[in-house]
C-alpha cells in the first residue's frame, strides 16, 4: 500500500471513531446524576422570571390558536365556576388566568369545569376568551434553552446536525460558542505540550542511550533513580517547586537572584505573557523582508498570508506582528524578538514541568531497547569489522532501538495534554485542560463534548504520525 493511499484510509476511518466518541461522551454526559440547568441558576432555580399568557406572548392574551378555550355560557360576577368549551389544557391544581381583559384564579378542575373561582367582578358572554398564565423559572428557562425538554435521542440527533454544520453550542460558562472557545484554549495547549514534548524526548533518550552504555555504572544507577523520581512526583508538585526556586526571590528560596544576578527569579511565576501588556490579537501579518533585514527591493517584499487573528501560538505570532501592533507594547517588548523572548521565558516553567515528567519513562524505555539490541548479531558484527564504538550505537544500535520509542509518542502527546490539567491551573494557562476543569465544574456539557472531540482529533492524528514514523525509522516495516 502506498504512503497516500494508507493516509487516505486511515483520514476515512477517523468517522466511525469520531461518531463512537460523540455518542459515548454524549451518553455519559446524561447518565451523571447532574443537572446542568439547576447548576446553572444555584439557589435562584425558584426566581419568577417570565410571566405570559397560554399560546400568546408577555403581556398579551389568546391568539387565534386559543379560541377553543371559551366560556360555554355567560356567567355573573362573583361565580364560584365556571365552564369552557374545552379545558384540557387547564392545571387540575389551579393557577391564574383571564376572562377577556379580568384576572381570576381557581383552584380545580372537573371535566371543563373550573370550580373554586375567584376575583371575577364583571359579567362575561357565552364565547368570550378564556386564557391562563404561565410563569417561567429560572430552572425551566435554563431547560429550554439548553433544549433539555427534548427526548435524548432527538437531542442527540440535533447535536450531531449542529456539529456537521459547524454550531458546536453555546457555552453557559463562557457565554461564547464552543468552537470559540475551543479554538482560544487549543493552540495554548498543544503549545506548551509541543514544548514539553521537545524536552521530553532529547533528555530521555540521551540519558537512556548513555545509561545503556554504562550499564551497572554509577551514572547508569543515577539516571535509573532519576527516571523513578521523574515518573513518580506529582506535576502540580514538581511545578510549583520550579516556581518556588526559579520564579522567586531570595525571600521566597529563589535561587536564581544571587548567582544570576537577576531581580524576582530567572523566569515568570505565571501567564503566558507579561501581565503590563496585552498581546495583540488581530493586525498580523509582515512581509518576508521584514523577518530578512536588507532584502527590500525583491519579491520579498511580499506579504506572507497569514491569519488576521493569528494562529494562537505566541512563539509563532511573536515573529508575524505588524508593527503597528509593537508600537502599541511597552519599549520593553516593542520589537519581534522582545515578544518572542517574553513568550518563550513564560512557557519555560510549565514546559520544563511536563517534559521532565515524560523524560522519566522515557529513559527507561530507551534503556531497555537500547540494552536489548546491543547483544543482537549485526551489533557484534559491526564491532567485529573494526567500526569505531560510536558509530556501532548510534548508527547501528540506536536506530532500532528507537521503534518502541517511537510507539509511545502518541501516548506521550495524550499525557501531555492530560498533565496539562494541572499544568494550566497552576500557571494560570487557558488552556483545553482549564477549560475543561472549568466546563465540569459549571456542567457544561457542551464545552465538555467540544474538548473531548479535539482531543480525540488530536490522539488519532498522533496516532497516524506514528505509524507513517514507523517506515522512517524502520525500513522493515511496510505500510500494509
Amino acid at each position: 500500500m502506498k504512503l497516500h493511499e494508507f493516509i487516505v484510509r486511515r483520514l476515512i476511518l477517523l468517522v466511525p471513531v469520531m461518531v463512537g466518541v460523540a455518542v459515548f461522551t454524549f451518553a455519559i454526559a446524561h447518565i451523571i446524576p447532574a443537572d446542568p440547568a439547576a447548576a446553572q441558576c444555584g439557589d435562584k432555580c425558584g426566581v419568577i422570571i417570565d410571566t405570559y399568557y397560554e399560546n400568546g406572548s408577555s403581556g398579551e392574551s389568546y391568539t387565534d390558536e386559543g379560541e377553543l378555550y371559551t366560556l360555554s355560557s355567560g356567567i355573573s360576577s362573583g361565580i364560584k365556576q365556571i365552564t369552557l368549551v374545552d379545558a384540557s389544557a387547564f392545571s387540575d391544581q389551579g393557577g391564574t388566568g383571564l376572562i377577556g381583559e379580568d384576572s381570576f384564579r381557581w383552584s380545580g378542575k372537573n371535566g371543563d369545569r373550573l370550580t373554586g373561582i375567584s376575583g371575577i367582578d364583571e359579567d362575561a358572554a357565552e364565547g368570550t376568551v378564556v386564557s391562563y398564565y404561565v410563569q417561567i423559572s429560572a430552572y425551566d428557562a435554563n431547560r429550554e434553552r439548553m433544549g433539555m425538554n427534548e427526548p435524548v435521542a432527538v437531542q442527540f440527533v440535533k447535536y450531531i446536525e449542529h456539529l456537521l454544520e459547524g454550531d458546536w453550542g453555546e457555552s453557559i460558562t463562557y457565554h461564547r460558542p464552543v468552537i470559540d472557545v475551543v479554538k482560544d484554549a487549543a493552540p495554548i495547549t498543544l503549545e506548551m505540550s509541543f514544548l514539553a514534548l521537545a524536552i521530553a524526548y532529547p533528555l530521555g533518550i540521551i540519558l537512556g542511550i548513555i545509561s545503556a552504555v554504562r550499564q551497572d555504572k554509577m551514572f547508569d544507577h543515577l539516571s535509573r533513580f532519576l527516571a523513578i523520581a521523574f515518573v513518580s512526583l506529582p506535576i502540580f508538585w514538581f511545578a510549583m517547586v520550579l516556581q518556588l526556586f526559579f520564579a522567586t526571590g531570595p525571600e521566597n528560596s529563589g535561587i536564581c537572584d544571587p548567582i544570576f544576578g537577576t531581580d524576582g527569579g530567572c523566569f515568570p511565576i505565571y501567564g503566558r505573557h507579561d501581565p503590563g501588556f496585552s498581546f495583540p490579537e488581530e493586525g498580523f501579518g509582515i512581509s518576508l523582508s521584514t523577518l530578512i533585514p536588507g532584502l527590500g527591493g525583491t519579491f520579498l517584499d511580499l506579504s506572507i498570508p497569514y491569519p488576521d487573528g493569528g494562529t494562537g501560538f505566541h512563539l509563532v505570532d511573536s515573529w508575524f506582528a505588524s508593527d503597528e501592533q509593537l508600537a502599541a507594547l511597552p519599549d520593553e517588548y516593542g520589537s519581534r524578538r522582545l515578544l518572542f523572548k517574553d513568550s518563550i521565558l513564560h512557557l519555560v516553567l510549565p514546559c520544563t514541568a511536563l517534559g521532565v515528567a515524560s523524560a522519566g519513562g522515557l529513559l527507561r524505555y530507551m534503556r531497555a531497547s537500547l540494552l536489548e539490541v546491543l547483544n543482537e548479531d549485526y551489533v557484534r558484527t559491526a564491532r567485529a569489522k573494526g567500526l569505531a564504538e560510536w558509530r556501532v550505537i548510534i548508527v547501528h544500535a540506536c536506530r532500532n532501538a528507537l521503534v518502541p520509542i517511537v510507539t509511545i509518542l502518541g501516548f506521550s502527546i495524550g499525557g501531555a495534554i492530560g498533565g496539562a490539567v494541572l499544568t494550566e491551573t497552576i500557571f494560570a494557562f487557558n488552556g483545553m485542560g482549564r477549560v475543561a476543569v472549568t466546563s465540569i465544574q459549571y456542567l457544561d456539557f457542551t464545552v465538555i463534548m467540544g474538548v473531548t472531540l479535539i482531543t480525540s482529533v488530536i490522539f488519532l492524528l498522533s496516532n497516524l504520525i506514528v505509524d507513517i514514523m514507523y517506515a522512517v525509522v524502520d525500513p522493515r516495516v511496510r505500510l500494509e
